[in-house]
């Protein structure tokens, strides 16, 4: 077991099963002799959820709907290319998640990791047939592959003198809730490209027998930023937002900016229309919320140079400053545990 958890935490990516490089020994399933599979002893299917809390690494289905590691160095990258990094809510509202997904994460969101089996029963699933919701596997399987949701750890029944039995089951967890970091504060503002060329780069060095193409097969979902949303999932004009953006210092002055004009250009990275009210919410040190503006314009061409990378850019109008301003803790008790991106500022919080 040691030996692949070193591996992970060496290359960073390792399948569980043969299926995206096959002959080129990079799964567990090529690396481990047959007889560890099914021994006496514990072997790969027992390992999964020590290899978990020894390295901290993610594990799901991230591998073409198939599973295996992803190294907590890696993963926010994996995210990022995936899609992961935009706020659930907002993939929900412009259609780009099923409804089994979004039970499934909010599931998760309000009652931290759960097995499986609590997921299916909590989320009334099953079979049409029984008056049940479809779609549970699917709808789990795209949440990890997005990034979304990882497992925390996998777990056994215990017969009567405490030994576990049977095959183990997984309890899953949103990934925000598993990873030691905030992923957009370890991003800082990188791109998905960004993200897929620094994975290939690192893979290309570790595997130097790999073929780039074969490599990139691991990375085929990848997901570009929202256009358009000036519908609701109806097809119907939606109602103005209020978004909640971080701001990090590390890059711009707020501040020293506001004190000359009530107006500034900033980067549009989401379905934001003019009409729409931004919270800008300043990263660590700070890490509170403290402007409110309004949106003037959106999809304004990037021109110019910037320490991130910026496509889009939207014009905003100071309206005022959110005084006292809402820190960490209070963002929590309305059920904000990370500002990784843009993301819908919750109606009660807003008021």
């Amino acid at each position: 077991m040691q030996d692949v958890a070193d591996l992970v935490r060496e290359v960073g990516f390792l399948p569980f099963f043969n299926n995206a490089m096959p002959g080129y020994g990079f799964s567990i399933e090529e690396l481990c002799a047959p007889e560890k599979w099914f021994g006496d002893s514990d072997g790969p299917w027992e390992w999964k959820g020590p290899i978990i809390q020894e390295t901290g690494a993610a594990y799901g289905k991230f591998f073409r709907g198939k599973a295996g590691f992803v190294s907590a160095e890696w993963f926010a990258d994996l995210a990022n290319l995936r899609g992961g990094l935009m706020a659930f809510d907002e993939r929900w509202d412009y259609g780009l998640a099923t409804e089994g997904m979004r039970v499934i994460y909010e599931l998760l969101e309000d009652n931290g990791p759960l097995l499986t089996k609590e997921l299916r029963r909590m989320g009334g699933f099953g079979t049409r047939k029984h008056g049940q919701r479809p779609g549970f596997d699917a709808a789990l399987t795209k949440l990890q592959m997005m990034g979304y949701v990882t497992t925390a750890d996998i777990e056994y029944q215990m017969d009567r003198e405490g030994n576990p039995y049977g095959w183990g089951v997984a309890r899953m967890a949103l990934a925000e809730q598993m990873m030691p970091f905030d992923l957009d504060e370890t991003l800082e503002g990188r791109s998905a490209e960004q993200s897929r060329g620094r994975i290939l780069g690192h893979l290309g060095a570790a595997l130097p027998d790999v073929p780039e193409s074969s490599l990139s097969k691991l990375l085929d979902m990848g997901s570009g930023p929202v256009r358009g949303g000036r519908t609701d999932r109806r097809g119907k004009p939606r109602k103005p937002i209020a978004w909640l953006v971080p701001a990090n210092p590390k890059y711009f002055d707020l501040e020293a900016h506001l004190a000359g004009t009530d107006e500034l250009l900033w980067k549009q990275s989401t379905a934001v229309l003019p009409g729409d009210e931004v919270y800008l919410y300043v990263t660590a040190p700070a890490s509170e919320v403290r402007y409110r503006l309004a949106v003037l314009e959106t999809d304004i061409p990037a021109t110019g140079t910037y320490e991130v990378r910026v496509d889009r850019l939207m014009r905003l109008r100071l309206l005022g400053r959110v005084d006292p301003p809402i820190g960490r803790a209070e963002l929590e008790r309305n059920g904000i545990t990370h500002v990784r991106g843009p993301r819908h500022l919750p109606e009660e919080l807003r008021r």
